[in-house]
């Protein structure tokens, strides 16, 4: 399964927080103040639609690893996380000490011990005093990895649970923990503090709960049952809900602007928002994909991979069959099941038209054909044409190039879903 609209609503989360914080920041007083403007102006509610993200691609992730089977998912889990965040976020926090906050290194030991180590454990959200020492904005990431790991624990849980039970569960976890956060903080006289307080993974439970629903529903072929049943209906129920559901949500957050001193507010109203972006990317994971980002190249479908010729790991034909193409036909481990499949971690190539993945694959055929020895596909096993096919539960997944002259990197994942999916 694959959500290249999912990647639109992150870029327009981004977008939001970041210039949120530039107003705020730099500052920028002359900011509009109505229309488009405004909605910037209350930028901050970005994290928000990246956690309902969150629940439902880390969901998707977290649910197929274990109904897939795999023995050792969790350590798969984490390890893709940790690959994914940590060195950006590391990069980050190096630069922001060097550039934007470079006092922080002139503290004393165990004061400059407490924030290093927060920051690395992903704990610096937990406390006012580590929450925006080094770099403000990353208390969200701290806050996604401790959400990862309660994922990958609960997932026997959450692939089972009734998806309305998850739903209720985390409102009403989410609303304990923003009322405890609350009342214990509002005599202190620092909205900062409640603020850290109220955003802790379990005081946002609503929202990555309703990302894991909507996970679930794609998972468990609901959504797919619902489409086959009523065609676009289930679509257009969505979009009504969440354009009545922003009118609402965003006119009762202007009319109690002074958000932080409202009980009220803090302990319900982001649910009313996390069910407002629910929607929104439950639309977006069922628009289709715009005809511009579509794979051109035809991969063989179930019955076509169990006859393609295979040559051996020392045929000289086979290996310079991959010179030209820089790609040519090496095979490349499903994501999900890169340990079971060959025992090897296999760099899983994205569909993109870039040289670089021809390249990687090229660079990797060894430790591939290490792997699997009797199983390299020739070249011309791999057609051009549209991605298309039914999959095989326990189909491979393969990367093609062209000529040299339009050399492309297309790969069709074949889910247990049993529906191709380009990728």
């Amino acid at each position: 399964m694959y959500f290249p609209n999912i990647n639109l609503l992150r870029a327009f989360a981004a977008l939001l927080v970041l210039v949120y914080h530039v107003i705020e920041l730099a500052p920028w007083p002359d900011f509009p103040a109505s229309g488009v403007g405004l909605m910037f102006r209350a930028g901050w509610v970005g994290v928000d639609l990246f956690f309902v993200i969150s629940g439902f691609v880390i969901g998707l992730s977290a649910i197929r690893l274990y109904r897939d089977g795999e023995p050792d998912y969790r350590r798969t889990f984490m390890r893709r996380r940790l690959a994914r965040i940590v060195p950006l976020y590391m990069l980050t926090c190096a630069a922001f000490l060097a550039a934007v906050h470079p006092p922080v290194l002139s503290l004393p030991w165990g004061r400059l011990a407490l924030q290093l180590g927060g920051h690395l454990l992903f704990l610096h959200n937990l406390h006012p005093s580590l929450h925006g020492a080094i770099n403000g904005p990353n208390w969200s990431v701290a806050a996604e990895m401790q959400f990862y790991v309660l994922v990958i624990v609960a997932v026997p849980l959450l692939s089972r649970m009734d998806v309305r039970r998850l739903i209720a569960g985390g409102v009403l976890v989410a609303w304990a923990s923003r009322a405890l956060a609350f009342f214990a903080t509002r005599d202190v006289g620092n909205p900062n503090v409640t603020f850290v307080y109220a955003t802790q993974v379990p005081a946002m439970l609503d929202a990555f709960a309703i990302g894991i629903a909507i996970a679930r529903l794609h998972v468990d072929g609901t959504m797919r049952h619902w489409t086959a049943r009523w065609g676009p209906l289930p679509l257009l129920v969505a979009a009504c809900a969440f354009a009545v559901d922003l009118y609402f949500v965003w006119d009762s957050y202007w009319a109690h602007a002074d958000y932080w001193n409202n009980g009220a507010m803090v302990i319900f109203w982001r649910t009313g928002l996390a069910i407002t972006f629910g929607a929104l990317v439950l639309v977006a994971a069922q628009l289709p994909r715009h005809r511009s980002i579509r794979p051109s190249a035809r991969l063989p479908g179930r019955h076509q991979l169990r006859h393609l010729p295979m040559a051996p790991a020392g045929d000289p034909g086979a290996e310079g069959a991959l010179a030209p193409g820089l790609a040519g036909g090496v095979p490349v481990d499903d994501a999900r099941r890169s340990d079971r499949a060959f025992g090897t971690d296999v760099a899983f190539l994205r569909a993109t038209y870039h040289p670089a993945l021809a390249l990687t694959a090229f660079l990797r055929k060894d430790e591939v054909a290490h792997a699997v020895p009797s199983f390299k596909p020739r070249v011309s096993n791999l057609v051009s044409g549209r991605c298309s096919g039914r999959g095989a539960k326990s189909g491979a997944v393969f990367a093609s190039s062209g000529s040299a002259a339009s050399t492309a990197s297309i790969s069709c994942a074949y889910s247990s879903q049993s529906v191709a999916t380009c990728r």
